[in-house]
């Protein structure tokens, strides 16, 4: 039977008057789960000692993993559990002072997400890439510069490697990327709409390859 929206008068005068409020006719929509994931995103306050949606410490691409594995596993390990063990396995940098410590890198965090039961690739930084894993529920963290992403702000373009979660992809009428929506556990925003081209720019400024998840995640 062909797709119909709500309200379209059918072929014997009637009107269709029900629907499925996620499915959208054209090439216009959103791929992923932005609202599931954003959730994820707020739940993860839970497991921080500031009760808040941003991290504690350098930790972007450790508290991107933690989402994931707390979804994937139906878990809810804490920042400071994950980091720990990130930290004392290698994977995560460990500074004098722990505010500063938590780097990762697209490896690192690939030992992470399989210490935790969440099998992953990686796959190179592209908008392409983006879109298909975005299609598919897949979880999908992505290396950017912040500076390019957060401006303005006290962080120069081109600068501040960061990780963020991409959770979604909205699209125009043309089959166009309009905005990538993300949890940017660096600001605390959950579910942001960043436009395209500028999280395109601060990705290609980064040049770092993104992790995917094997299964679907949303």
């Amino acid at each position: 039977m062909p797709a119909s929206r709500k309200s379209d008068a059918t072929s014997h005068g009637g009107k269709i008057t029900t629907g499925c409020s996620n499915v959208e006719i054209g090439l216009a929509g959103t791929t992923g789960n932005p609202l599931v994931a954003s959730e994820e995103c707020q739940n993860a306050s839970n497991g921080r000692t500031s009760g808040s949606t941003q991290q504690s410490y350098q930790n972007c691409g450790v508290e991107s993993s933690r989402q994931i594995i707390n979804r994937a596993n139906n878990s809810n390990i804490s920042e400071n559990n994950l980091l720990n063990q990130a930290m004392n396995n290698g994977w995560a940098s460990r500074a004098r002072n722990i505010a500063d410590s938590g780097g990762t890198n697209v490896g690192t965090r690939t030992s992470i997400l399989r210490a935790n039961g969440v099998q992953s690739t990686t796959q190179a930084a592209s908008m392409q890439n983006l879109g298909i894993a975005m299609s598919q529920g897949k979880g999908v963290i992505c290396s950017v510069m912040a500076g390019t992403l957060w401006a303005p702000s006290a962080v120069p373009p081109g600068t501040g490697r960061h990780a963020i979660l991409v959770t979604g992809i909205k699209y125009n009428d043309a089959g166009e990327p309009t905005h990538v929506i993300i949890n940017d556990t660096g600001t605390g925003n959950c579910g942001q709409r960043v436009p395209a081209a500028t999280f395109q720019q601060a990705m290609n400024e980064h040049g770092g390859p993104l992790n995917v998840t094997d299964n679907a995640l949303w």
